[in-house]
């Protein structure tokens, strides 16, 4: 994971907010915020204290939706390798942008309650 280093302004909506879900779809999940909804079409690997978790991790599910009531204190994104979000415990959830990682166009897709704020990665 990488430090911050792009504020993407979509993803500052994130801030401040609390992880109020996590939703397991076939082959993507959902980060759902009270309202904003962020979709990720790569897995994303989470790294926290006990190192870095991906997919085939046992765990993973669980250390993902642990997450659940935890806090984004940072949300930002490196067009060229990754979205990260930094919570409030030290851990961070971050989606790979890179092209050798993405099974379709997306890797990514952010978007408000609204509907009318949204972007795609």
């Amino acid at each position: 994971m990488s430090a911050p280093r792009h504020r993407d302004a979509p993803l500052t909506y994130l801030e401040n907010r609390e992880l109020s879900a996590v939703t397991f779809v076939r082959d993507y999940i959902q980060l759902h915020f009270d309202g904003p909804v962020l979709n990720a079409y790569v897995w994303p690997k989470l790294n926290n204290a006990l190192g870095v978790l991906e997919q085939q991790t046992p765990g993973y599910r669980d250390a993902l939706c642990g997450q659940i009531g935890r806090l984004v204190i940072v949300a930002v994104a490196d067009p060229t390798t990754e979205i990260s979000l930094h919570f409030d415990n030290n851990t961070v959830i971050a989606i790979s942008l890179r092209e050798e990682d993405r099974v379709g166009e997306e890797a990514a897709m952010f978007q408000d309650r609204t509907g009318k704020l949204w972007n795609v990665w």
